[in-house]
């Protein structure tokens, strides 16, 4: 396994010196160590990020559904697979899904939660959904607010009961799966209008990471340092 390169080094002890975490830098490389695959390391200089990297790693901890929110761009895939490195999750799938690209509500379903052959018009054959596929692992739901009725109540006994039952199919299929979900919209005003289920809005944000949005003046230190920790 490949060591951090010299520039990487060098962004670790800028951000020791200025704020005081050398534990910081300790804990990424023994990260760095575990993980056989590229990954990401975050790193950051300002107060309110650091304190987002904070939660991450109590969060971590935990196996609760985690909602992350922020504008768009702000990296909310990169803290998501971070909960799911630090989770010991690692060597297990982690996927992510965007429920916005979906062009309508029996593809989103079929997509997630898999169908039998014949389920329905095009269904020539049984298909796993991408919980199945995550097994064992996490799964990022990017775009959380996009998703469907139906879908909304299917992932509701995904994450209640652990169990996905595909399109089609009379059979129930156990999942260990870490749920994690992002969007850059309010979920709580999508329940006010009736858009969202207000019970799955609660366990989706048992536990909520907020991302902040990167000051523009530069004095922020946003690094997405990609580790080839082997081929």
């Amino acid at each position: 396994m490949s060591s951090f390169s010299e520039s990487t080094q060098a962004s670790l002890s800028k951000v020791e010196q200025a704020n005081g975490v050398a534990s910081l830098a300790e804990r990424i490389n023994q990260l760095s160590q575990q993980v056989l695959q590229k990954e990401t390391v975050l790193l950051g200089e300002h107060l309110e990020f650091q304190k987002t990297l904070r939660l991450v790693e109590q969060f971590a901890q935990s196996e609760e559904p985690v909602l992350i929110t922020g504008e768009s761009g702000v990296g909310k895939e990169l803290f998501a697979r971070a909960l799911y490195l630090l989770n010991g999750r690692q060597g297990s799938p982690f996927v992510s899904v965007n429920c916005g690209q979906f062009s309508d509500e029996q593809l989103m379903v079929s997509e997630l939660f898999g169908h039998t052959k014949g389920s329905f018009t095009g269904a020539v054959e049984d298909r796993r959904g991408v919980f199945e596929t995550a097994n064992g692992g996490a799964i990022l739901l990017d775009e959380i607010g996009e998703l469907s009725a139906s879908a909304q109540k299917m992932l509701l006994r995904v994450i209640d009961q652990k169990e996905v039952r595909p399109v089609g199919s009379n059979k129930i299929r156990s999942v260990d799966i870490r749920v994690i979900s992002a969007t850059h919209c309010n979920l709580s005003h999508l329940v006010e209008e009736g858009k969202f289920r207000e019970d799955l809005f609660f366990r989706l944000s048992c536990l909520h990471l907020h991302v902040p949005a990167l000051p523009k003046e530069g004095k922020t230190a946003f690094c997405c340092c990609n580790i080839i920790s082997t081929n």
